[in-house]
Formats: structure tokens, C-alpha cells, sequence
């Protein structure tokens, strides 16, 4: 359809939308005449009773009715996953939120009942739906379903805790669970259609599609950017989906018209992940974010990675092979309209965890020995903070180490300003994504052990506030790099090279090798991703990623030139925006009142975005007013990287004009084999670099620790950790606040506990 005729069909859409907004108003206006719908409360007999919700079939308004029954003895059933809230992809529900925050009247049990916008657009796909109609792996639906929002009483903290206890039978027993992705949108199509196809290629041709990025023959850049929206949709990162869909008997997801397979989905994950697919889907994914996400330039998880980790889970529990940890990182920092949930949402899992557990995953998993009593009980009634100290003391109780330290997040990360100024710096805030990743849950724990050979230790709760534990200090940062995630993006790199550049010629003080290698194997972790011992990774890296690194550093030259040209993100600037004006457009087709009634929220957001282009359009502007400064700046840093690899004694560093020779050069085998290098390394850094930054020690070391890391931080060994931890001294003496883990090349398997020296002493955590 071109521009003409939308417009025309939507003049036509907006006649006949003031009738439909009529009738509309006259069916809330009857629904709205009768009694508010009010719940009975759940036998006492039984603390297994549940209500089951019936849909009558017929078109206009949704009529249902409740049933209470005893879960034991329920007739089969199927069950709801669904999202609360808008279940467009983050970037989306910016246009017209309003239609999406509403409220709509259904008929419950004779009574008015109001339902969120996403659950209603369920609710109308299942009463159209046809049940008696076979699906593949012979799937029907059943009359009766379970739906959290309508079956519990949200209103009754107590019935909710019970109720959620139960959820994971709830989730077993049904005979189906539909999950529902939200309406269909101009992406959903294409995005199945591409879904489908990736899904159909045999696993062992894989290796032919690895180095193709997203240049497969017939399938157009559009396609892929379907696919990105849909795997964006908030469904896959509710806090219940790893329950609801990992016990399910049988899987059905629902998008808008669309029927879905979950095997399909898996499988086109599979592709993506496994063909490193995902890599060149990243900057497609930035461009469906939220704007605080775009804003941030925070590492989104990469596209298919949640699907793979589901199936990952789904596959590995019936042989009890599943660790506990992995459940738990994956619960962390997904979306739930309670923060508790970020608890909760995980304890039927987990249970169900421990109960088909093998001794040999009991021996390998960090919470192997986490027991059904041990579990938190769900409690509404009790503070956020208090559910989420009980959680840090059950991991405390279990691993009877210091483990939860390196659950901790970046500090700059905590979303609740409530919950930064409460909860205690060493308690996890589980409803922000765990950045940086730990290092210590990489399988590194039998490998590192700063504090010595045999080293143990464990945290005292003393009240609800610290935490006593025993610890060594062991030296003061002194200077830092900008944080890794800017680097990537920015002309910033004269702060990594000038960190180091005073110190490359000199020996380093512990091993006696040189600075060189300790930059390169500190912005790793010393850890090779390519190399599996056993379940770990490599460690020490194989050396000839160190002529990688030079091959990688200069290549950020190249990256810089690039940067100029899009100067301020200008491409994923205008990509949002565009997305942003056809998603508006598409609102107005479907209901031309909607964004008259709502224009002050899309101009707020449209301005949020407007005024954060402009700050950074102006500080582009103000370091590079002229082409001579970035001039001047691409000679700073090729200076400065000539200089180090004059002094370096071990050559890692390379001169950039032989590196850049090779790298800007017409095609060849010499320069597609640099590539190759530069992107292993880079490969190398994910996971590791990200939401961490570059530091100097006092005396000489460098690391990598979290990105919240200042001058003055204090890096000190604790036994009961494998890692060092940075830590800040607070405002009484002997106090301290967790900034995070810390690799500090030369420290990490005891050789500070082997020289002496290291003076241990009780402190307490705040």
C-alpha cells in the first residue's frame, strides 16, 4: 500500500472507528452497570485449591465463569504465560502507551471485571481459537485455564503467597501451556517466515553458514531485523517464563493469528547462537531497546541466547544435571511487575531442581547442597529488601563460602533508588541484570585461589545490616581506565594506553615479564573461550592471543575513523526514529483517537530522545569541532601506540603502520587471517570486559574490576572467594562497601598468600 492510499484508508478507518468507539463505549457502559466482580476465598479444607477459569465461546464482550477446585483432583486444564504489560518490543511502547496501560471490562461469574490491555488481546485470541482442531505434537486446547491475574486474588497478600508456592505443580500439571507473545505486528510475519527456514537446516551444515554473517542468499536485511523484533518482545524476559515454559507438558505460543512451535523456535536459535549469527544481529537488537537502554549503551543480551537457555534447562532437568546457579543468573534482572517475583519466580524451578539432582552436579553446582528447607517462603507482605536479604543468607547458609559477593552487581546499575540507599552493598539487587558476569561461576573457582591453597572462609550476617568476614589488604588503586563499554564507541582509548604507557618498559612486579602481557591477559582474564578443560576455560590464555591484542589495538584505529563518520550513533539515531514514526503511524491506522488522547506522553518521550541526541550532538561537537583535532586526536593515539611498541621488550605491541598496512589494504590472504585474529580476540573479551573497566594499582598491578571502581578503592583478598574483591572504606573505620570481584594479573593463584606479608583481620561489610 503506498502513502496515498494509507492516507485514505485511514480517513476511511477513522469514520468508522468514531461508530466502533461508539459500540465500544456502549458495551463498558453495560458491563459497567453491573456488580464488580469480588472473590470468594479459597476453602480453608484444602490447601490445594485453585480456580480454574471457563470461556464461553460467542463474539463481543469476554464472558467467563471461576471455578475453585482441589489441584490433586482438577479436571485437565491448560495454563496462561503472558506479560502484563505492553508486550510490543521495548522500543515500541513509547507510541501510545495509553492503549496498552488501560484497563478492560470483562464478565466474570456474572460481575465486572477488569483486565490489563495484553491479557484482554489473550483473552479474545482464545475464545476465537479453535479447540477442536489438531496441532502438531498432537496438541488440543482444553476448556478450563489457569491465569494468574484473574485465578489469584491480587489483592490478598496471603492468598498470592500460597498461591505461588503452587505454581509449580500448577505449571506440571497443566495439560497445556499457551504463551502468549502479544498481537501481531508488521514484524511477526516475516520473522516466522525466517524462523522457519533457519529452523530447517540440518546442525552438522552449520559450519558453512558460520562466516556468512547475515549474507544469506533470498533473505533480506528486513527479515533479519523481524527476527530481532520478535526475540526483543518482553514475553522472553518476563521473571516467570523459565518456570511456566521448562515444566510445561506441552507448549503452544500464540502471535496474534500466529501459532507458533516452540521446537521451531529452539531450533532457529540453535542456528543463531551456535552459528555466532547473533554477533551481527547486535546492533539490530540496540535498535529495538528502550530508550534508557539506547541511552545507557549497556550490552543487551544477545538475540536467541534467553530461547537457547530455556531449552538449555528444559533439556538438562529430567537427568538432573541442571546447576542451580544457572537458574538463578538467569533469573536476575528479568521483568516483573512485583520485585519480589525476582524470588519467587524461580523457587518452583529450583525445586524441582533439587529434587532430581545427580551427586555428581551436587558436587559441581556452587548451591549443590541447597536443601527444600533452605528455600525462601513467598511473602508479600514482607519489604523487598528483606525478601532479598533472606536470599542473600540462604546462598550464604548453602555455600558456606563467599560466593554471594560475586552475585553482586555493578553498584551504578542499581535501578531502585530505594533499594540503592537500603539494601547493603554485599546483598545482590536481583531485579537488575547481573553485570559485570561473575568471574568466579566462569568454572574458574578450582583454578583461582587469591587467598592461598586450602584457603577458607565464610560471611557472618551480623543483623539485618553486615556482614563479617576475614580479609587481607592488599594494595590501593591509583588510576583507571574509562570503563570498556565506552571504548567501544568512543575516541576514549588514550585513557587505556596512557594508564600503561609510563610503565611498559619495565618489569612487572611479580612475574618479571612485562606490562605488555599483563594488559593484554588482565582485559581477558587471562582466560582463552576457544580452549574447554573439562567444564572450564583455558587459563593461562594461549600466548598467540597476544599478537591478537596488537593486531586488535590497532585495529581500534580503524573503528575510530568509523566513528567520525557516524559521528553521535547518527545511523541507530535515525533507525530508532524511523521505527518509532511507522509504529505511530500503524497506532493511528488502528485508532486515530488513540494518539490524539494521548500526544503529551509520545511528545515527552520523543523529547527524552530529541534532548538526549542534542547532549551528545554537542559533546561530539565540542571535542571535535574540527577535522584537524580528530586529526590531531587519530595522531595522539597512533603516537602513542608507536611509542609503546617502541618500548615494549616483547614485541605484543605492534607498530600501527605495519598492522594498519595490512588491515586497510585491498583483499588478501594476510589481511583476511589479521581479521580472523582480531576477531578470536574480540570474541575473547566478551562476557569478560563488559560493565568492568581497566585499573593501576599503587604498586604497580594492573586488572580489570567493576566499572564503579574510583582512585582510592581498595583491592584485599578474602578467603572463602577465589577472586580479589575491590572494596571502598566507608565512613567507619573497619567498614566497607562491595564495588566487585577483581582479576589482578599476578595475585590470582595465591602468590601474595605464598610471599608472606599479608596481614588477615575481621571487617565488616556495609
Amino acid at each position: 500500500m503506498d502513502f496515498i492510499s494509507s492516507i485514505k484508508t485511514a480517513v476511511a478507518n477513522a469514520v468508522n472507528n468514531a461508530s466502533a468507539a461508539a459500540s465500544s463505549q456502549s458495551v463498558d457502559a453495560r458491563l459497567a452497570a453491573r456488580d464488580l466482580f469480588t472473590y470468594t476465598a479459597l476453602p480453608l479444607r484444602s490447601a490445594r485449591s485453585i480456580r480454574l477459569l471457563e470461556l464461553h465461546p460467542g463474539a463481543g464482550d469476554i464472558v467467563c465463569s471461576l471455578h475453585t477446585v482441589d489441584l490433586d483432583t482438577a479436571p485437565p486444564y491448560d495454563a496462561l504465560s503472558y506479560t502484563w504489560g505492553d508486550a510490543r518490543p521495548p522500543l515500541l511502547q513509547s507510541v501510545a502507551p495509553q492503549l496498552y496501560s488501560r484497563r478492560f471490562p470483562i464478565s466474570c461469574n456474572g460481575c465486572l471485571l477488569e483486565v490489563t490491555a495484553n491479557l484482554y488481546h489473550a483473552l479474545q485470541r482464545l475464545v476465537a481459537i479453535d479447540r477442536a482442531r489438531p496441532r502438531w505434537e498432537n496438541i488440543y486446547l482444553q476448556r478450563l485455564i489457569w491465569i494468574d491475574a484473574i485465578c489469584i486474588n491480587q489483592e490478598d497478600d496471603a492468598e498470592k503467597s500460597t498461591q505461588v508456592a503452587m505454581m509449580e505443580d500448577i505449571y506440571k500439571r497443566a495439560s497445556l501451556v499457551v504463551c502468549w507473545l502479544g498481537q501481531e505486528d508488521r514484524y511477526t510475519e516475516p520473522a516466522l517466515r525466517l524462523a522457519n527456514y533457519l529452523a530447517q537446516i540440518p546442525s552438522e551444515n552449520y559450519g558453512q553458514y558460520s562466516g556468512l554473517g547475515l549474507n544469506h542468499s533470498g533473505i533480506p536485511s528486513n527479515d533479519w531485523e523481524a527476527l530481532v523484533a520478535l526475540f526483543r518482545r518482553p514475553c522472553f524476559r518476563r521473571a516467570w517464563i523459565t518456570q511456566e515454559i521448562v515444566l510445561a507438558q506441552k507448549l503452544l505460543l500464540l502471535c496474534g493469528s500466529f501459532e507458533i512451535s516452540w521446537s521451531m523456535l529452539v531450533k532457529c536459535s540453535e542456528f543463531v547462537c551456535q552459528t555466532q549469527t547473533w554477533r551481527h544481529l547486535f546492533v539490530m537488537s540496540s535498535r529495538f531497546s528502550s530508550i534508557q537502554d539506547y541511552i545507557s549503551r549497556r550490552e543487551l543480551r544477545p538475540v536467541g541466547v534467553s530461547v537457547q537457555g530455556l531449552a538449555h534447562i528444559e533439556k538438562q532437568l529430567p537427568k538432573g544435571k541442571n546447576p542451580s546457579i544457572m537458574v538463578l543468573m538467569m533469573g536476575r534482572g528479568t521483568d516483573a511487575s512485583n520485585p519480589r517475583d525476582n524470588v519467587y519466580a524461580l523457587l518452583g524451578l529450583t525445586k524441582e531442581m533439587i529434587k532430581t539432582r545427580q551427586p555428581s552436579t551436587e558436587r559441581s553446582d556452587p548451591l549443590g547442597r541447597l536443601t527444600l528447607s533452605q528455600l525462601p517462603v513467598p511473602d508479600y507482605k514482607k519489604p523487598v529488601e528483606r525478601v532479598y536479604s533472606d536470599f542473600a543468607k540462604c546462598v550464604l547458609e548453602c555455600t558456606q563460602n563467599l560466593l554471594l559477593l560475586s552475585l553482586v552487581e555493578d553498584r551504578s546499575d542499581r535501578r531502585s533508588a530505594g533499594l540503592a540507599n537500603s539494601l547493603p552493598s554485599w546483598v545482590p539487587d536481583l531485579s537488575v541484570p547481573l553485570l559485570p558476569m561473575p568471574l568466579a561461576i566462569e568454572g574458574n573457582a578450582a583454578r583461582w585461589d587469591a587467598a592461598g591453597p586450602g584457603s577458607a572462609g565464610q560471611g557472618i550476617a551480623l543483623d539485618k545490616r553486615y556482614l563479617l568476614v576475614n580479609g587481607a589488604y592488599f594494595d590501593t588503586i591509583a588510576g583507571v581506565g574509562d570503563p570498556f563499554h565506552e571504548l567501544e564507541s568512543s575516541h576514549n582509548w588514550l585513557s587505556i594506553l596512557n594508564l600503561v604507557r609510563p610503565l611498559i618498559s619495565l618489569p612487572y612486579p611479580t612475574s618479571g615479564g612485562c606490562y605488555a602481557e599483563a594488559l593484554w591477559r588482565s582485559i581477558i582474564a587471562d582466560l582463552d573461550k576457544r580452549r574447554i578443560d573439562g567444564d572450564r576455560r583455558q587459563s593461562p590464555a594461549d600466548p598467540t592471543l597476544g599478537q591478537a591484542f596488537g593486531e586488535w589495538l590497532v585495529s581500534k584505529l580503524i573503528q575510530l575513523r568509523f566513528a567520525a563518520l557516524d559521528k553521535f550513533g547518527a545511523q541507530s539515531y535515525f533507525s530508532m526514529n524511523w521505527k518509532l514514526v511507522q509504529e505511530t503511524w500503524n497506532q493511528f491506522l488502528d485508532d486515530p483517537s488513540a494518539l490524539r488522547t494521548d500526544m503529551e506522553t509520545y511528545k515527552k518521550s520523543a523529547t527524552e530522545r530529541h534532548e538526549h541526541h542534542r547532549t551528545v550532538k554537542e559533546k561530539f561537537d565540542a571535542t571535535w569541532q574540527r577535522k584537524e583535532e580528530f586529526a590531531g586526536l587519530y595522531r595522539a593515539i597512533f603516537a602513542a601506540l608507536t611509542d609503546l611498541s617502541q618500548a615494549d621488550p616483547s614485541g605484543t605491541i605492534l607498530p600501527p603502520e605495519n598492522v594498519l598496512r595490512i588491515l586497510i589494504a585491498p583483499d588478501s590472504r594476510e589481511k583476511e587471517e589479521a581479521f580472523a585474529r582480531i576477531e578470536t580476540f574480540t570474541a575473547t573479551t566478551k562476557g569478560i570486559t563488559s560493565a568492568r573497566r581497566l585499573f593501576l594499582t599503587r604498586s604497580g598491578y594492573l586488572g580489570i574490576t567493576a566499572e564503579a571502581a574510583q582512585v582510592n578503592d581498595q583491592i584485599w583478598i578474602l578467603p572463602g572467594t577465589s577472586v580479589p574483591f575491590t572494596l571502598r572504606p566507608g565512613q567507619s573505620n573497619g567498614r566497607f562497601q562491595v564495588v566487585g570481584e577483581a582479576y589482578v594479573y599476578g595475585l590470582m593463584r595465591g602468590e601474595a598468600a605464598a610471599a608472606g606479608g599479608l596481614q588477615f583481620q575481621d571487617i565488616e561489610l556495609e
